[in-house]
């Protein structure tokens, strides 16, 4: 009796779940239809061709590649024999690149309809072996003919390094030139305090967990020389604005790899860095990826 009663509750939750499942479904079509479009969106495959894409990463190139292969014919003038996708439905991606002094992975995600790709740093050079100086990374990927790409690439674990003191104690000195804040947890919370510092010229936070809206406490640094933002995902181009200040006066090097920060807003960083005084404008590193495209 007790294993049927069991048996009866079990069956009783299953079909509250399964119920609870197909209610929201119905309730939220949208969500639902979305989800199961972004599972077939981008997957992972074989290459292996060798394709003729270009000059081959090299030593010290960081800069990551991004080539879309969009019909048969394509795919056999770059060298391929074989095609790894069935380009009638779907498109072929190929990420390359070299992260250096280290091996990389090359992931993707999903946002609605567009694809992110990134290249996370799985194994580091000990100088014991050449190799490792030399090993590129490369990913390929089979995509739907109309899914949208990032025009940027993520270097997941570029930055390395663990953090050193205390945010609170290396914002006392509000008199500072330098501040090293990288991989420190930094959120637009703490940003706050940047208003009070008037001399900074160089500073450093990358890897943290700031936003569009902590660049606000940004705007008055009329004295920056540099200005490192690398890998903090929640900088867009919203924020832009708050740089035009730092970026038409003295600014340097600035670094925005790792940030969403799309092709429009490097744009805009460029034509701002033009207005100083010597209309050279600062080094900007960024991620921003121009796919190469073959139909």
């Amino acid at each position: 009796m007790n294993r049927i009663h069991l048996t009866s509750a079990t069956l009783l939750i299953t079909a509250f779940i399964a119920g609870s499942v197909t209610l929201w479904a119905a309730e939220h079509p949208e969500k639902a239809s979305e989800k199961a479009s972004l599972d077939a969106v981008v997957k992972e495959v074989e290459l292996t061709d060798k394709l003729n894409l270009g000059v081959a990463p090299r030593f010290g190139r960081q800069h990551p590649e991004l080539h879309r292969i969009r019909s048969e014919a394509a795919y056999k003038r770059l060298g391929g024999k074989k095609a790894p996708v069935e380009f009638a439905k779907e498109d072929l991606v190929v990420v390359k690149g070299s992260t250096g002094c280290s091996v990389g992975k090359v992931l993707f995600r999903t946002d609605k309809e567009k694809a992110i790709f990134s290249v996370k740093i799985v194994k580091r050079c000990t100088h014991r072996s050449a190799q490792l100086h030399k090993e590129p990374y490369t990913g390929s990927f089979s995509i739907n003919k109309e899914a949208k790409i990032a025009e940027y690439v993520f270097i997941d674990g570029r930055g390395g390094g663990r953090p050193q003191g205390k945010i609170g104690d290396k914002l006392k000195n509000t008199d500072a030139k330098t501040l090293m804040l990288s991989n420190c947890g930094v959120t637009d919370d703490d940003m706050v305090k940047l208003k009070e510092f008037q001399n900074l010229t160089h500073i450093h936070l990358h890897g943290n967990r700031i936003t569009d809206k902590g660049l606000e406490n940004l705007s008055h640094m009329t004295t920056l020389f540099q200005l490192h933002l690398d890998d903090n995902t929640g900088i867009t181009d919203k924020a832009l604005e708050q740089l035009r200040g730092p970026m038409t006066s003295k600014m340097q090097i600035i670094g925005i790899s790792g940030t969403g920060i799309t092709g429009q807003g490097l744009a805009k960083l460029r034509e701002w860095g033009t207005q100083q005084d010597d209309k050279r404008g600062p080094q900007i590193n960024h991620s921003i990826v121009t796919p190469q495209v073959y139909d």
